[in-house]
């Protein structure tokens, strides 16, 4: 094979591997980007652009600081230098809260692995972003409905054990002795509030009852 046809091959080679690196970037569903070690955003994927806001163009001049509140811009231009010192493959502040920052000025919770890659001489950071908002939003609502629970579990007081009754009258004996109304037992030791009706069965007894304690009709007597 002749010069020439190596040297086309090579470049064929290039832009398939270059296609082949963009589809895979591109393909991911996480925002990807690969920082210099002065912060300088070399590449970014269309899962940036989508997350924060930007097109393309504006995040290959933006420092990865600029995707982040300006509160915590110093303190990470700082950790960003250690890193550099010892580069290992981690989550990024772990057990810390960690925020985007949207072209719109929103925040937002994110989880961000980092991984360390030599091109050449040069250390470069590829940096993996996930929006965790749904993840945050759901752990809101479980936070809500736990402690609602365990308000509402705080406020029964639960009854167990043997309970003496009347079988007369129903009333209740206390541990201590003493008789109570079946409803002024339960009330005093939950959150039970009783409501009173009459049931079927002691409607037809009460009406039975009424009818047989009345006297009897007596028919008006006639004058002859």
């Amino acid at each position: 094979m002749n010069a020439g046809g190596t040297v086309k091959r090579r470049r064929r080679s290039v832009r398939l591997n270059e296609d082949l690196y963009r589809s895979i970037l591109d393909g991911a569903p996480d925002a990807i980007l690969v920082v210099s070690e002065t912060g300088e955003i070399l590449l970014s994927n269309e899962a940036t652009e989508e997350m924060f806001g930007y097109t393309g163009q504006e995040i290959s001049t933006m420092s990865v600081e600029d995707l982040m509140p300006e509160k915590e811009r110093d303190p990470h231009r700082t950790f960003r230098k250690q890193y550099h010192r010892y580069p290992r493959t981690r989550p990024m502040g772990t057990h810390l809260d960690l925020r985007g920052l949207r072209s719109d000025g929103r925040e937002f919770p994110v989880d961000i692995m980092l991984s360390p890659v030599r091109v050449g001489k040069e250390m470069v950071i590829v940096a993996v972003i996930r929006d965790n908002t749904v993840k945050e939003r759901e752990r809101k609502v479980r936070e809500e409905l736990i402690a609602t629970l365990q308000s509402a579990q705080s406020e029964i007081k639960t009854l167990s054990g043997l309970l003496p009754i009347c079988a007369w009258c129903k009333n209740i004996r206390d541990d201590k002795g003493y008789w109570f109304r079946l409803e002024e037992y339960f009330e005093s030791r939950s959150e039970i509030d009783f409501t009173h009706g009459i049931c079927p069965d002691c409607a037809r007894k009460f009406a039975s009852e009424k009818h047989r304690s009345s006297p009897p009709h007596e028919e008006p007597s006639r004058k002859e």
